[in-house]
């Protein structure tokens, strides 16, 4: 017994003489498989000619974190699938409102490929923010505002960075 799988790209692996081989092919294509038999010397060859179908598209994107003013629309829709999500919907798409990992499976209707992504989600509260009450000052004094808070970053409208910003009146 002799196979010959018609994927040159697989190297070594294009070949087996097991009698119950498996072949994981190297890309989608069309090929030519022949299985060679010889037996009380004679010599016969089988050909079959299959088709590797692509797996279906998948992406939900990176890992993300988002502020949860707003809930997110996590997307599969390719077309010719069929959906089912990690919170049992079968929609194309999934509104999520709470951070955690979601995961869709994805399965071709016509060729029965299937393929899975997984996003994980981290919604962080919004930040409090307290300026003060709004102030008066006099000409050439100035004011110091302060976020209070260290674990932020900042950007005034001067385009300074710090936790502070000096407010003069010239």
């Amino acid at each position: 017994v002799w196979w010959n799988f018609g994927d040159p790209t697989s190297g070594s692996f294009n070949i087996s003489n097991d009698i119950a081989p498996v072949h994981i092919y190297s890309q989608p294509g069309l090929y030519r498989v022949v299985l060679t038999i010889w037996y009380n010397n004679i010599y016969t060859e089988y050909f079959e000619n299959i088709k590797i179908v692509p797996l279906p598209n998948i992406n939900l994107g990176s890992d993300t974190t988002f502020c949860h003013a707003e809930p997110y629309i996590l997307n599969a829709y390719s077309e010719h699938l069929i959906y089912q999500w990690n919170n049992l919907s079968t929609d194309s798409s999934i509104l999520v409102d709470t951070g955690g990992k979601y995961w869709v499976d994805i399965e071709n209707i016509y060729t029965g490929c299937k393929n899975s992504d997984t996003i994980n989600l981290i919604f962080s509260e919004i930040p409090e923010i307290n300026l003060g009450i709004d102030t008066s000052f006099c000409e050439s004094t100035s004011f110091v505002i302060d976020a209070y808070n260290e674990d932020y970053t900042y950007l005034w409208q001067d385009n300074s960075t710090n936790q502070t910003l000096t407010v003069n009146y010239d």
